[in-house]
């Protein structure tokens, strides 16, 4: 065998070995969390789309441009 794909097998099984369990417990704990996080993010979401839009009394209780002004520019 050359030298050269001696080296070249010894590299890849370097690179390329196998996980250990402890990686891929790590893996898939973090795999979960990311799902729950997700999750957990929809859900505020959607009880945040359900509640009903409220405005503060003084913004929109007094139009930005009055009546008059608005139907100037409305011709």
């Amino acid at each position: 065998m050359s030298e050269r794909k001696r080296a070249y097998e010894m590299t890849m099984k370097m690179i390329r070995r196998p996980k250990t369990d402890a990686v891929k417990r790590l893996e898939a704990a973090q795999d979960q969390a990311r799902k729950s996080k997700r999750m957990i993010k929809k859900a505020l979401e959607a009880i945040r789309l359900s509640k009903p839009y409220k405005r503060d009394e003084d913004v929109g209780a007094r139009p930005e441009v009055s009546q008059k002004e608005w139907d100037q520019w409305m011709g």
